[in-house]
């Protein structure tokens, strides 16, 4: 939401509606995060999970810079493109992670 709000805005004014979509998207995500890697974990595994998670996640971190350097090479419009494909790219590998806790209760109902 927030990539497509910058790269189609008319002024810079929009870029509020664009830091406050970033900002709440922050907050979502990182709640989100957890509890996910609670659903896909269990007890003695959570804490694994979550902390294998944290470093999966350093490269995304990471890549800020290398938006930096684009910026500096070509022009702000690619960075937001480029984030939108790799926006895209996660929907579609969420899509294919079956639901942990209808997984875990079929495991169960079949015992």
């Amino acid at each position: 939401g927030a990539t497509v709000v910058a790269l189609l805005s008319p002024n810079g004014n929009w870029f509020y509606v664009v830091f406050f979509l970033v900002g709440a998207n922050t907050g979502t995500e990182m709640m989100a995060r957890y509890n996910f890697a609670g659903d896909c974990s269990t007890e003695s595994t959570r804490v694994m999970y979550v902390g294998v998670m944290n470093v999966c996640l350093v490269p995304c971190y990471v890549v800020n810079l290398g938006a930096g350097w684009l910026v500096e090479h070509f022009n702000v419009e690619l960075v937001f493109v480029v984030g939108i494909i790799c926006s895209s790219l996660g929907l579609v590998s969420l899509a294919t992670v079956s639901e942990p806790r209808q997984t875990r209760q079929l495991a169960l109902s079949s015992k």
